[in-house]
């Protein structure tokens, strides 16, 4: 007769993939995990699930991982190694999750929503708007700007202004209210047929935001300040080119400026230049801002500054990290160790205590097995797409799905809601020049270029365009 063995019931968090491991080959080495001395209830055991997530990294996708519940021995070991017959019970942190992993999972597998599901996405604001602020960590590495600067920048754009931005993005709430410019700025969205491939555009979307702000509330998306008969908006007009400094010499004397000017000096400036530099890297960090002329006149004015604070804010780690890890450039890059051995951290660690309040917005979601055909709807065998998908998020490769859509509606379907999880964005008319476009679509039967002439320009998110190469910079255009 064996010895009777003390067991105590466990938790711990382990990656979707790691869940598939376990139930594919029947155990799995478990790093980290909590012992549960009380039943699992809402609102408590906080100092449990402290403890659980301490080292949890960051993930952008609640279906990323699962929380499993599992009987084990009492022994003080470092790594426990479970068996699939120990576990209990599998929990996803939200009812999203839930619904994703019952797809995909062997659907004998009972899966439920932990009962912590609110301080999982307290957890998830926190590293997400962690990767927001390393974003600015980023754009200060790349553009050579110093810890004075970055100080001098947070003195505009306080810790209590971005407080009251991610509260509002997380509750998916709207600016109202006597609150900062820079909020109203931050969380505008263009909804005016203001023009889009033009300078002139986010000098009519800056007076925008001042309205929304003298007014404490945002403008529905028919009011178009061009209507408006506002003084400014006949200055604009006068302005003798689209160039930056034509456009705010054009507006320089208007009563709008001085009324902004009182509430927050620097926001005549940095306003239109912050709209035009987030517009112009939508699709990701914009390598075309790093060229000495550029990146010379892009640092030497405080405002100037500020907009590349507000950007690296705005784009988060995500889509700043490819071009900030080619400026370093990695060690992994190399054939060779590149590492410095006095080696100084760029960013401290995210702290294990939540904090309250987290747009990436980081990599593609996971890949789903999806046919052609669940994902085209083709109406008549005749009928000819009306654009072409990706993955959003998924830069072109060799294995980058491509799909035609054929109607507005499913295109739009695609966008907003996506399938099984993932969104999908059309490509552009530049795109249709890679070769990876070219073999895709020679597959299917079409010819890229041809293809990339016939279909209209690709419809930009809000306020995005697609830029005129470096028109804000040339002849001091800023």
């Amino acid at each position: 007769m064996g010895d009777i063995v003390q067991t105590s019931e466990y938790i711990a968090i382990i990656r979707r993939a790691e869940f598939v491991d376990l139930f594919k080959y029947g155990w799995l080495p478990l790093p980290h995990s909590v012992r549960l001395d009380q039943p699992m209830r809402a609102g408590e055991g906080r100092d449990t699930f402290d403890e659980l997530v301490r080292w949890m990294p960051t993930y952008e996708y609640s279906f990323e991982y699962l929380l499993i519940r599992f009987l084990d021995s009492d022994e003080d070991i470092l790594v426990r190694t479970i068996h699939i017959e120990q576990v209990m019970a599998v929990y996803t942190f939200d009812e999203r999750a839930q619904h994703e992993l019952s797809i995909s999972f062997d659907p004998r597998i009972k899966i439920q929503v932990s009962v912590w599901k609110e301080w999982f996405h307290e957890k998830w604001r926190q590293s997400f708007r962690h990767q927001c602020e390393q974003g600015v960590v980023a754009i200060w590495s790349l553009f050579g700007l110093s810890p004075e600067e970055k100080m001098a920048c947070e003195k505009t754009i306080t810790p209590e202004i971005q407080d009251k931005i991610f509260e509002l993005f997380f509750s998916g709430r709207r600016p109202e209210g006597e609150l900062s410019p820079w909020i109203y700025l931050f969380l505008y969205e263009r909804h005016a047929t203001y023009p889009k491939d033009k300078n002139k555009g986010y000098f009519l979307d800056y007076i925008h935001t001042c309205i929304s702000i003298f007014e404490k509330k945002e403008r529905d998306g028919e009011f178009d300040v061009r209507d408006s008969g506002y003084e400014v908006v006949r200055l604009l007009d006068k302005a003798t080119s689209d160039k930056f400094p034509n456009l705010r010499t054009s507006i320089e004397a208007s009563k709008l400026k001085e009324q902004v000017d009182k509430i927050a000096p620097l926001y005549h400036d940095t306003a239109p230049l912050f709209l035009y530099l987030k517009s112009r890297c939508a699709e990701g960090f914009d390598r075309g801002l790093l060229k000495d002329e550029v990146k010379k006149t892009l640092v030497n004015e405080p405002y100037k500054r500020v907009a590349l604070y507000l950007l690296g804010l705005t784009l988060g780690y995500d889509k700043v990290y490819d071009a900030y890890y080619d400026e370093l450039p990695l060690s992994i890059f190399s054939d060779e160790p590149q590492v410095q051995k006095k080696l100084k951290k760029r960013m401290p660690p995210l702290p294990t205590q939540p904090r309250v309040p987290s747009p990436r917005r980081i990599e593609p979601m996971p890949e789903t097995n999806v046919t052609d055909e669940e994902i085209e709807c083709k109406p008549t065998p005749d009928s000819l797409p009306i654009a072409w998908i990706k993955p959003e998020g998924k830069r072109l490769g060799a294995k980058t799905p491509i799909y035609p859509v054929y109607t507005p509606e499913r295109k739009e379907e695609l966008k907003k809601f996506g399938y099984k999880g993932v969104l999908y964005v059309c490509l552009k008319k530049a795109q249709f020049n890679c070769q990876c476009v070219r073999k895709a679509l020679q597959k299917r039967g079409y010819d890229a270029q041809d293809e990339g002439r016939r279909l209209p320009s690709v419809d930009l998110n809000k306020h995005d365009v697609e830029p005129q190469e470096d028109l804000l910079f040339k002849d001091e255009a800023i």
